[in-house]
């Protein structure tokens, strides 16, 4: 049998561990408009462990502020904007409310059930979120804290389960082959949640099956805090009734093409095999993962297969300030592709703007990698993403493809100036790592 793990509202379900107040109450955490990553002061940075794995950058802006909560009595929770002076209201004014403006910035990242009932969904501006529910409390993201109970779950993980693979900060998938029969999977997976209750107090959702992606979709039924086993012989009965667009990898693209074909629910797939067979190798995977046929094996590696940096902020339309935050979020990029000693060869870019299409672009470069050979290729692929007079809000920096997961080989008319380079950025990373990112750069 395969399980899937699944904390059941991880960010909330963190804060509620340093906040035992925020139980029972509706809850969210919060991704607000982060430009400090712009300013010209030193920031306080974190270097988290090796251990990390691929969910997260090595190095992160601990600009997170404890909220002390010894002496908070029950109150409405209003807001501040109504008179509510806890430490809750407060800190939402602090980090998420535009005076001049009279607005409360950023966007909903996780909730807690209570707060989903009232209509609060990810991706909800804070600004909507205050409307359905008057007396939520909003947090700002402490990842560093996050990043440590994922690690300390799979830490228990490990010690309960052979073989585990991190899906995601907040998800797991174990393989339970010749280690707990079929028939004690419901026994074993009840001491399990039980066991990172006790020893985590963190909540979570298990599912169980002979598919390793049945057990994904049987976890979405079993939460919050429960458990579900599909049987090999039950899997065709359990997705009988469910909607096609609930099955992990199948997007508004497929959705579309199935529907067309009047299949509305995963069960109405069955005959489909042919439509699935002429998608290619993904299309037959998919299929096999959806009917519980798939041989996919619980994948213990964790290792990367793209790093990224992305910020949102208020609609800018100056070409030379876009540039700017471009470069800006190209250097700590760089320092986290030269700390971790990989050569990406891919590099993607995305432009959001307000009130028009996003722009996105991939490059290939089989290159030795230096943030200066980056920042040039920054410079040289902008210009094309710019649309001019629109109002661009979010940049997206990406690099994959890495040559320590698919050897290449790299150019050799660059190769004695790239590894030259590549030595001197060692020695930059090893200064920044110590004494800050502001520590040491280039010159224009």
């Amino acid at each position: 049998m395969y399980i899937h793990i699944d904390l059941d509202c991880f960010f909330v379900s963190c804060e509620r561990l340093k906040h035992p107040y925020l139980q029972g109450k509706p809850v969210v955490t919060v991704n607000s408009v982060d430009t400090s990553i712009f300013e010209k002061q030193k920031m306080t940075t974190k270097k988290i462990n090796a251990q990390s794995g691929s969910f997260m950058p090595n190095l992160l802006y601990d600009k997170y502020k404890n909220i002390n909560t010894k002496n908070i009595t029950n109150c409405l929770h209003t807001k501040f904007a109504n008179g509510c002076s806890c430490v809750f209201c407060q800190s939402a004014k602090e980090n998420f409310y535009v005076p001049n403006k009279d607005y409360f910035k950023g966007t909903v990242v996780a909730k807690s059930y209570e707060a989903k009932a009232l209509g609060i969904q990810t991706g909800t501006k804070l600004q909507e979120a205050y409307g359905l529910c008057p007396q939520l409390l909003a947090l700002p993201q402490d990842y560093i804290y996050y990043h440590q109970k994922s690690l300390q779950l799979k830490n228990l993980l490990e010690a309960w389960v052979p073989v585990i693979e991190q899906y995601s900060i907040d998800e797991f998938f174990g393989d339970l082959g010749g280690w707990v029969d079929d028939a004690g999977t419901k026994k074993f997976i009840n001491k399990l949640q039980q066991e990172i209750m006790d020893q985590l107090g963190l909540p979570v959702s298990i599912g169980a099956s002979s598919g390793k992606w049945i057990a994904k979709l049987a976890t979405s039924y079993a939460k919050p805090y429960g458990l579900k086993v599909v049987p090999k012989d039950r899997i065709g009965a359990f997705i009988h009734e469910i909607p096609i667009e609930k099955f992990p990898g199948i997007g508004k693209a497929y959705s579309k093409k199935l529907r067309n074909r009047g299949a509305k629910t995963l069960g109405d797939l069955k005959p489909l095999k042919a439509l699935f067979d002429s998608w290619g190798k993904h299309g037959r995977q998919l299929y096999a993962r959806i009917h519980g046929d798939n041989t996919e094996i619980v994948k213990q590696s964790n290792s990367r297969q793209s790093v990224g940096i992305s910020r949102v902020f208020e609609p800018i339309t100056q070409q030379d300030l876009i540039l700017q935050r471009v470069l800006i979020l190209a250097s700590h990029l760089s320092y986290t592709i030269t700390s971790m000693k990989l050569t990406p060869t891919l590099f993607y870019f995305k432009f959001k703007y307000s009130d028009t299409l996003n722009k996105k672009i991939s490059i290939r470069k089989e290159r030795i990698f230096s943030e200066k050979m980056y920042k040039q290729l920054c410079k040289e692929v902008t210009p094309t993403l710019l649309q001019p007079n629109a109002k661009l809000h979010g940049i997206v920096l990406s690099a994959g493809d890495f040559t320590q997961n698919k050897p290449r080989t790299l150019s050799l008319l660059h190769s004695q100036s790239d590894w030259k380079r590549a030595r001197v950025e060692k020695s930059f990373a090893s200064i920044r790592s110590k004494y800050g990112m502001d520590a040491i750069g280039y010159g224009s």
